[in-house]
């Protein structure tokens, strides 16, 4: 299947903000089942600094400082994805009762 995923987070502050460091974690990864096309990651105000890098888990995260009196701060993403249907289950997956016995019976959870 065919997306394009949109999201905005906005910032409505009760007074005027003179410095504003944050990280957004809001664009998304591939994986085996899904296909991410080239975000398009728009921050208003536009911000004085900006550095991307992953974090330990292989998400993006993108750094950003904002050095100008604001009293909004919008963070948008845009991005194309595919997605291909998740596999069956596999038929000899244990029932939960049997897993949940199993795990009561084991004395390694002591």
């Amino acid at each position: 299947m065919n997306y394009t995923l949109r999201h905005t987070t906005r910032y409505h502050y009760s007074a005027p903000v003179t410095l504003c460091h944050s990280e957004a974690r809001v664009l998304p990864r591939k994986t085996q089942h899904q296909q991410c096309g080239a975000s398009e990651l728009t921050i208003s105000p536009m911000p004085q600094v900006q550095a991307e890098r992953r974090d330990v888990f292989g998400n993006r995260v993108l750094y950003f400082a904002l050095e100008d009196v604001h009293q909004t701060l919008d963070v948008t993403v845009v991005t194309p994805l595919n997605t291909q249907p998740l596999g069956p289950l596999p038929s000899s997956s244990p029932a939960w009762e049997r897993v949940a016995e199993q795990l009561r019976n084991d004395s390694r959870f002591d």
